[in-house]
């Protein structure tokens, strides 16, 4: 009869977890969903040994056993020693198909070989580049309101140092939230979107939302304000606000059958804000 198998102590789940940068140990797996691999195996040492485990994605830990490319016990052993700098990180995949797009509110933007949707200052911008026709390498800023760079997606990688800012993910979603008191939206933005849409729930807006919804097709909602002026991207608006103006800007249509197609160079801005 087989020995029962305690649980793994919190304290050395904790630390493995810790040890591998809170994502699988793998440093070329992006995963957050992990589990717990005994590198010398339970049914044989029977222990919980900290030095001799490592925390892996339910993938990884499955080529561990199988696989056209094994990983090995050196391998695993490598990934523990490597020193990790914990920093919120995601990649967010787009399936190639039709000519990719980007769904702002409720308008769909194209351009032939990419798009610059806007560029404030450079410290705020949206856009995409396509490749070999049908590949999307999304590239944003979104900065707070002293110009401090908060959240950046470089090539289709999102990537935030501020510890100000949660990032959730899983596969095909990216959301960055605020957990403290960054300011990415003055008071007179906040009133200007209440004027225009009283049911908009303005302290709930994510500071960034990225969501695959087909191939080639992704959904952006986010905040890109500076103080006197910026873009702000609901569910159904694209709404473009300045602190002269008591209303935004705003765009609606009907989601992907709105198209907005941009035949410019990708360097220039589809929208510009003066």
């Amino acid at each position: 009869m087989a020995a029962h198998r305690p649980k793994v102590n919190q304290h050395v789940k904790a630390a493995l977890y810790e040890q591998a940068g809170r994502k699988c140990a793998n440093p070329g797996c992006p995963s957050i969903l992990l589990e717990l691999h005994h590198i010398r195996e339970w049914h044989v040492y029977q222990t919980h040994d900290e030095a001799h485990m490592v925390a892996l994605c339910a993938t990884c830990h499955d080529h561990v056993d199988r696989g056209d490319l094994h990983i090995s016990d050196d391998d695993l052993y490598h990934w523990k020693g490597i020193p990790r700098v914990t920093r919120p990180t995601a990649h967010l995949f787009v399936e190639p198909g039709p000519p990719p797009a980007l769904l702002l509110g409720s308008i769909c933007c194209r351009g032939d070989s990419g798009l610059t949707v806007f560029d404030l200052s450079g410290s705020l911008r949206l856009g995409f580049v396509v490749r070999d026709s049908d590949i999307m390498l999304l590239a944003l800023r979104v900065s707070d309101l002293e110009d401090n760079l908060i959240v950046e997606v470089v090539d289709g990688y999102v990537r935030s140092q501020d510890p100000r800012i949660e990032l959730e993910h899983r596969p095909g979603r990216v959301t960055a939230r605020r957990v403290s008191t960054v300011k990415v939206m003055p008071t007179w933005a906040k009133l200007s979107l209440l004027a225009a849409d009283a049911r908009c729930r303005v302290e709930e807006l994510p500071v960034l939302d990225l969501h695959v919804l087909e191939p080639g097709l992704v959904r952006i909602q986010g905040i890109w304000m500076e103080r006197d002026k910026g873009v702000v991207i609901t569910e159904d608006r694209l709404s473009f606000l300045h602190r002269d103006r008591p209303h935004p800007i705003t765009i609606m249509g009907a989601g992907k059958k709105s198209v907005l197609h941009f035949a410019g160079p990708v360097s220039m801005s589809l929208f510009k804000l003066n």
